[in-house]
């Protein structure tokens, strides 16, 4: 597969031999930590059953055997995804978009999505993947996003996610003054935004009775409001939802359109270590849902016609 990749995407021999090394320290290295981990387990066993004499200090170099055998296969498999996403991820994107930045350690700033309410982010907060491009005229940008509630009382903690997906910002053409927010219908526990912006901003309804029970919607105007999303994009909304099949909230938030999609999966991720044609399948397809909203949902489509 690194072939077929190689002549369908340029590689030079030394980006495809770096990613080949990557790879076989991986491979290396996962052997030795099961190893470590048979040793250590075989090690306690005997120890607990024959002489318990060493059972303490052998239970102690046990342990830091294991630690350390994970640490440096946890290192090795950072470092082949992360050459696997700066040479063949970044490859793909470019195929399908121009100006792109992809910065994988990057993500959203926690304030830039909090300020949006469009979902609380709570105390624990994680961002990656960040990927800014062109398609089509339009730019966007992209990252993995994900939103925790950490609570503890006395010996119980408990973690709620309150958001893991794919959170997209999308350019207009038309520009609007509204705050404008619709939310789909059926997953929330809450479906009103994280917070208002002002005392203007509030839940109003479209006159398609249909579109009304599969979302909810929010504005600061509602004339821009209907102006914005008539019934030929409030079936383009309808439509994506049911595409994707997840939890989704779109925000009209100054000149962008935010599209956040909770499914409860990264993007552009390597999964068991391996690069072969469900890998590719994999990332052609999260590059297809980026087309996609923007195909769909753009408002250079027909809002405004």
């Amino acid at each position: 597969m690194i072939a077929k990749l190689q002549k369908r995407l340029n590689l030079t021999d030394q980006e495809v031999a770096q990613i080949k090394k990557e790879q076989s320290d991986v491979v290396f290295s996962k052997p030795i930590l099961i190893a470590i981990f048979v040793i250590m387990t075989m090690s306690l066993l005997s120890q607990m059953f024959l002489d318990t004499t060493y059972l303490i200090g052998g239970a102690v170099l046990s342990v830091a055997l294991l630690i350390i055998g994970v640490y440096f296969y946890s290192k090795e498999q950072k470092e082949f995804s992360q050459i696997v996403k700066d040479v063949i991820i970044r490859n793909l994107f470019k195929e399908q978009f121009s100006e792109v930045t992809y910065l994988p350690d990057k993500g959203f700033e926690e304030s830039f999505i909090e300020k949006t309410g469009m979902y609380d982010t709570g105390n624990r907060y994680y961002t990656d993947d960040l990927l800014s491009a062109n398609y089509k005229g339009v730019g966007f940008m992209q990252a993995d996003v994900m939103m925790q509630q950490v609570t503890s009382s006395g010996k119980t903690t408990t973690t709620t996610t309150l958001f893991h997906g794919r959170w997209f910002v999308c350019d207009f053409i038309k520009d609007f003054n509204g705050y404008h927010q619709i939310r789909s219908n059926g997953f929330f526990k809450n479906s009103k935004p994280f917070k208002w912006f002002s005392d203007n901003n509030k839940m109003f309804k479209f006159e398609d009775e249909a579109f009304n029970k599969k979302f909810t919607a929010y504005t600061t105007d509602e004339r821009e409001a209907f102006y914005l999303i008539n019934p030929g994009y409030m079936a383009r909304l309808s439509k994506f939802v049911d595409y994707v099949n997840a939890e989704v909230v779109f925000g009209l938030i100054n000149n962008k359109l935010h599209v956040a999609i909770f499914n409860n999966k990264d993007a552009f991720e390597l999964k068991n270590n391996k690069i072969d044609e469900e890998f590719v399948k994999n990332i052609e397809d999260d590059i297809e849902l980026i087309k996609l909203i923007i195909d769909e949902l753009d408002l250079e489509l027909d809002i405004f016609k």
